[in-house]
């Protein structure tokens, strides 16, 4: 143990003057590092502050740089909004216009219908081509149509002119018996007035039901025409309903066109009531002949009868005339019967009688009743032809479909007017009968009473 540790300070004492020597060199070579690294750093340094220097300028820079932009930021922001707000004005005004060239679209199209709904047809003969241009552009889209629109508008201001100061122009029309002549026309606001190249036709024009082309409906004397074509001035007459007028005098028909529209259904009605018109005179003749009031006569024939002159009495009796002399005459031939069996046997010839008093009243009363019903069968074929009409051409034509339902209920109208009356006219002839019955048998009570009172008496 002691010889190691002998050893082992013998080792170190000869090691450290080695160590000293290289610690100092090992010194001095870091404090030459040290020396050039500090050397290095301040270089490093001195680099850095200029570096410093540099990016804090840049960053200046940039940072100006930021401001700017985000300056142009704001500023497109701005301009972003400004556009989309121009951009949304322009939409809206976009959307305006096109609802606005709609309506146009719309307005000129309806514009050109209309007129070709209004005009009339002496019109429609001189505006031929630009009626048929017109339909042809209705018929187009809304824009096609404004770049059209001038024809629509020409055809119109033109007819707005010719309307106001009046035009000449050549065409043709018909005469009441359906007859084409060739003339001229003399358009003067709603009114167009004919005048055929011979003269022989001339007068205002209308549209009549049946017949295509305008036909003279209301004459005038053609040398007014022919001064007013040659430019001078008279008086004329003017239609100020636009035509209607003339439409109701077109509409008016005789009694027996009328009928003749009602279909054969009118034959069997109108032999009704004939049947009825002759059975009311026959009955009204009838009433007029029959006696049933006994009381101016009644003394006179008890007094016959008191004196024992039957046969007198009998000749008084049948010189009343029927019902009366049949009932009176039956008390006359059973006078010396009761009271009893002779009232029963005048009310048994009452009731004989009441046939004769009601006769032809049947009548009356079953072409009362069967009139409406003829009627209605009429009306009911007239609207089956309507609907057969529809079939063909559409409920479109309302004018087709409103003179087939009116021809219609002509049956239903001439079936009313006979039953009405006939109606009135049995309830009148009735309560008549029933007088005269009454008026029958207060006579009979009456004659039996002065009859038995006399025979009391004796």
């Amino acid at each position: 143990m002691k010889r190691a540790s002998f050893f082992l300070v013998i080792c170190i004492c000869s090691i450290i003057p080695v160590a000293a020597s290289e610690l100092d060199t090992a010194f001095r070579k870091a404090a030459e590092d040290i020396k050039a690294e500090t050397e290095k750093l301040a270089e490093l340094r001195k680099k850095i502050s200029t570096q410093r220097i540099e990016q804090a300028a840049k960053m200046d820079t940039l940072r100006t740089e930021v401001r700017a932009l985000k300056k142009k930021c704001i500023s497109l922001k701005q301009h972003n909004s400004r556009v989309r707000a121009s951009l949304s004005d322009i939409l809206g005004e976009k959307n305006i216009l096109e609802s606005e060239m709609q309506r146009l679209g719309v307005l000129l199209r309806n514009g050109g219908s209309d007129l070709r709904a209004v005009i009339s047809p002496p019109e429609k003969q001189k505006y031929k081509q630009e009626l048929d241009a017109v339909s042809d552009i209705t018929k187009k889209t809304d824009a096609d149509i404004l770049e059209n629109a001038n024809t629509v508008l020409n055809l119109l201001s033109q007819r707005l002119k010719d309307n106001l100061g009046g035009c000449v122009f050549s065409g043709s029309a018909l005469d009441s018996k359906g007859k084409v002549y060739a003339g001229n026309y003399l358009h003067a606001g709603p009114v167009d007035y004919f005048i055929s190249s011979d003269g022989n036709v001339s007068g205002i024009t209308g549209i009549q039901a049946g017949r295509s082309r305008p036909s003279v409906v209301y004459s005038v004397n053609p040398s007014i025409l022919q001064k007013l074509l040659s430019g001078g001035e008279d008086e004329v007459p003017v239609d100020f309903t636009m035509g209607q007028v003339l439409q109701v005098m077109d509409m008016e028909r005789s009694w027996t066109d009328h009928i003749a529209k009602g279909g054969v259904i009118m034959f069997p009605i109108l032999g009704l009531g004939l049947i009825c018109i002759a059975v009311v005179l026959l009955k009204l003749f009838f009433f007029t002949r029959i006696t049933t009031d006994i009381q101016p006569a009644q003394q006179e024939i008890i007094e016959l009868l008191k004196q024992g002159d039957v046969e007198e009495a009998g000749k008084r009796v049948a010189a009343l005339g029927r019902p009366a002399s049949a009932v009176f005459s039956e008390g006359i031939q059973h006078r010396d019967a009761d009271r009893e069996e002779i009232e029963e046997l005048m009310h048994s010839r009452i009731a004989e009688e009441v046939p004769y008093l009601e006769k032809y009243l049947t009548v009356l009363s079953v072409s009362a009743a069967a009139s409406p019903l003829l009627g209605l069968l009429g009306t009911v074929m007239g609207m089956i032809h309507t609907f057969n009409l529809i079939t063909v051409f559409g409920t479109g034509k309302a004018r087709l479909l409103s003179s087939g339902i009116s021809e219609a209920l002509i049956t239903t109208e001439y079936g009313l007017i006979i039953a009405i009356p006939a109606l009135l006219v049995h309830a009148y002839f009735s309560s008549k009968v029933r007088r005269a019955i009454e008026t029958l048998e207060q006579g009979v009570g009456s004659f039996i009473s002065s009859l038995k009172s006399g025979e009391q008496e004796k």
